[in-house]
């Protein structure tokens, strides 16, 4: 599935951004003499690493084709055996390198967490106090109410949605009810953390998620590729998950099928 965002689309409550990331080779012919390397003369050759994997082979000759015929633009793609490739890609000895990501948990975080500064997963050197603020009232909201925020909140995207969404906990009476607040404020803080990466700084390209098919036949029960959620609506089982006590055989419809 082609990606413009590093959060896969279902996740529960989440709205993304909006991306301006596309296919636009003129656009990028342009910001490249912008940049001072028209037609990509003086920028050198690239160097693209990726661990050793045929297919991201594949996706990495892909991109070396597109960037010469597009951008003229000289690259070597190269791999090396994962812990080879982990030690430069932790000392960031590349140009451009291959990764990717399966989420932890059913939620935002655990893809927007990985680019806060100096953090574990982060093997990019980039850094935004301002991303790094935004995870870490999304880690806690509480804290909005606790610390002068004033500041932050005219730096974000859409400042009067925040200002709202800070009201409607203030206003909510019961512990359920503030939570269900609070957690409206959560995801929108999210969705301002994303729209820094993607909309201004961009420190990574996204390219495709990850999906997963499964052949099952008609008479097995309880392998679900949608959840339903507590309002009474559907998302994508985006964790594969199928607990096998709840998974059970229709003996009279398997009958039906294939009698024997």
């Amino acid at each position: 599935m082609p990606a413009s965002r590093v959060v896969p689309p279902g996740m529960p409550g989440y709205e993304p951004p909006p991306s301006p990331l596309k296919y636009d080779p003129e656009a990028a012919r342009k910001l490249l003499t912008d940049a001072g390397y028209p037609g990509g003369k003086g920028l050198g050759t690239l160097r693209l690493l990726f661990n050793t994997n045929e297919s991201h082979r594949a996706i990495a000759e892909a991109v070396t084709d597109q960037l010469r015929r597009n951008l003229g633009l000289e690259v070597n793609a190269y791999n090396q055996e994962w812990q080879a490739y982990q030690a430069n890609m932790l000392a960031l000895e590349y140009d451009v390198a291959r990764a990717g990501w399966i989420g932890d948990y059913l939620d935002p975080n655990t893809f927007l967490d990985m680019w806060i500064t100096n953090g574990g997963n982060n093997q990019t050197g980039w850094s935004n106090a301002l991303y790094d603020d935004l995870i870490r009232y999304a880690a806690d909201v509480g804290l909005m109410f606790k610390e002068d925020v004033r500041g932050l909140i005219e730096k974000m995207k859409e400042p009067a949605k925040i200002r709202r969404l800070m009201a409607a906990i203030g206003e909510a009476t019961g512990t359920r009810a503030k939570l269900a607040a609070g957690e409206k404020l959560r995801l929108h803080l999210f969705r301002e953390a994303e729209a820094i990466m993607f909309q201004d700084e961009v420190p990574i390209i996204p390219i495709y998620f990850y999906v997963t098919s499964s052949l099952v036949h008609p008479y097995v029960k309880g392998w679900h590729a949608t959840l339903e959620t507590e309002d009474g609506g559907t998302i994508p089982n985006l964790q594969d998950i199928h607990p096998l006590r709840g998974i059970s055989i229709d003996h009279e419809l398997k009958q039906k099928l294939f009698p024997r």
